[in-house]
């Protein structure tokens, strides 16, 4: 009986394909016959053992698709490119356990799972951004976000908008509210804008700490530091001191730091607003710059001054301050607190606000004009 043999037949995959590589030269009359769950091959050719009839069959680890499958005889080789029905990794190529010495791993085509993916994010990237050099996972990433940024306003977009809109639209309601009444009532209105707008003020003032929150979320660029200090110096004056204080409620100064920071604000949301949507309008630009050498260093000394009135009030009712003995063991004077503040944040940050506000507008102006980078 004559000896049956067997080319040597290595083999890869991918999760959708089996490729063979019979490795037999100059193969003459190839008998092949695939179906769904096997392959046998018989043919002469010149192999391991010769120019010989050589024969083999595999039964396939999981089913195939036949009609998508193709083979191609070549001079040194017969090449199979196998569909599988399911895209799937197999954890071997036959049902059997024990594969025959014959059937070798095609190391040439052997990809694992992971290595197949990198292959496909590459194909991907290619596909969605062209030949732009290596893939790079974060490259492509970034890619992708600012593509989607740019088509559509996304949910961090929008709710930026929408915040400032709502502040434009407290502190005008509180701005106009102030200029109506002193055109209306003159020198009763001075009088009398704590108890009008003193509430709505605390209100708006209270939501304004999110503005500390949105640069540490990185729902807005800059830092958290100016918007810091900003916010809690006027809670300081607004709560602390002018809510506080009742003498100091009927006080023109009061009148006329909220219409200061009311104008300020009105004018500042909508620059906020059209730069979440990196719009940039020259007349809003111009403006809250502008403004803001004018209204920033007004505000600052409107608060300076009030501060300075309060200090005779706390002084006398000693409201939050705390003195000994008590169970903290522990002194503690606002009104010193207030001079302090005042010596030392207050008369430097006057000062450096001052230059500030001429060196922006000086920016501002030659930006206008020759069309620099906006500030």
């Amino acid at each position: 009986m004559a000896e049956i043999l067997s080319p040597s037949v290595f083999w890869a995959q991918t999760a959708h394909t089996i490729s063979l590589r019979v490795d037999l030269k100059n193969v003459l009359d190839p008998s092949i016959e695939l179906n769904d769950d096997r392959v046998t091959f018989s043919a002469i050719g010149c192999g391991g053992q010769g120019e010989k009839q050589y024969q083999f069959s595999l039964n396939f680890y999981l089913p195939v698709d036949p009609k998508e499958s193709s083979y191609r005889v070549q001079a040194r080789q017969v090449d199979f490119s196998i569909k599988k029905q399911g895209a799937e990794w197999w954890p071997r190529l036959i049902v059997m356990q024990k594969k025959p010495h014959w059937l070798k791993i095609d190391f040439d085509k052997w990809k694992d799972e992971d290595e197949e993916m990198a292959v496909e994010q590459k194909r991907l990237h290619k596909e969605d951004f062209g030949d732009v050099g290596p893939f790079d996972e974060a490259r492509g990433r970034k890619i992708v976000e600012e593509q989607e940024q740019q088509s559509t306003p996304g949910l961090k977009i929008r709710y930026i908008f929408f915040y400032n809109l709502l502040q434009f639209i407290a502190y005008t309601i509180i701005f106009f509210t102030l200029i109506g009444r002193y055109l209306y009532y003159g020198e009763y209105a001075v009088t009398t804008a704590f108890s009008v707008v003193g509430s709505r003020l605390i209100f708006t003032q209270l939501i304004a700490y999110l503005e500390i929150i949105h640069p540490l979320l990185k729902l807005v660029k800059g830092g958290w530091m100016a918007a810091f200090m900003q916010v809690n110096g006027r809670n300081l004056v607004l709560m602390l001191i002018i809510a506080a204080e009742p003498r100091l409620h009927n006080q023109p100064l009061v009148f006329w730091l909220f219409t200061i920071w009311s104008l300020s604000d009105v004018i500042r949301y909508p620059y906020y607003m059209l730069s979440s949507l990196n719009l940039d309008w020259g007349g809003i630009t111009w403006l809250r710059y502008t403004a803001w050498t004018i209204l920033y260093p007004l505000g600052f000394v409107c608060e300076g001054l009030v501060i300075l009135a309060a200090i005779p009030f706390f002084e006398d009712t000693g409201k939050w301050s705390f003195a000994l003995p008590n169970m903290w063991n522990f002194s503690f004077s606002f009104s010193g607190f207030l001079r302090i503040y005042l010596l030392i944040i207050f008369i430097p940050g006057l000062c450096e606000l001052t230059a500030l506000a001429c060196l922006t507008s000086i920016l501002s102006n030659i930006r206008t004009e020759y069309g620099y980078p906006k500030l």
